[in-house]
């Protein structure tokens, strides 16, 4: 993402701005006028925008939490935990639970395609272990 976050600034002139908006209205040549405070820097803006779009953090989902409560893995903020972040991060304290993705914690796409595979190729090896151990 930082790479598309680069080009929007370099290649499209976009602004982005961590802040409270304070006031947000429409002009009449149909842009929309922001006052906010960048809390980064700590001032006060004033500036037109062709589009403003509002973010908040991402949170683990009440189906997340409620998952995570009842297989007993319910990590951090609700989201479900890993045995261990560094080293075994798509398993649990539950045998043959294993995890990935957003359900651990914020993820941008790239990273959560990266975990599913990291996942599945575990999973494989748990499931190829099982059966061996079933001969």
């Amino acid at each position: 993402f930082e790479e598309m976050y680069r080009e929007s600034q370099e290649k499209y002139d976009v602004s982005y701005v961590r802040g409270r908006i304070s006031e947000a209205a429409s002009t009449f040549d149909k842009k929309i006028q922001i006052k906010a405070e960048d809390t980064l820097l700590g001032v006060p803006l004033k500036m037109t925008t062709d589009l403003l779009v509002l973010m908040v953090g991402m949170e683990a989902s009440c189906g997340t939490k409620t998952l995570a409560e009842t297989l007993q893995i319910k990590g951090e903020y609700g989201f479900a935990k890993s045995l261990n972040c560094h080293l075994q991060d798509n398993e649990t304290t539950q045998q043959g639970l294993f995890i990935a993705g957003s359900c651990k914690r914020p993820m941008g796409i790239n990273e959560t395609l990266a975990d599913a595979r990291s996942a599945s190729v575990i999973i494989m090896d748990y499931i190829n272990a099982m059966q061996v151990n079933d001969k």
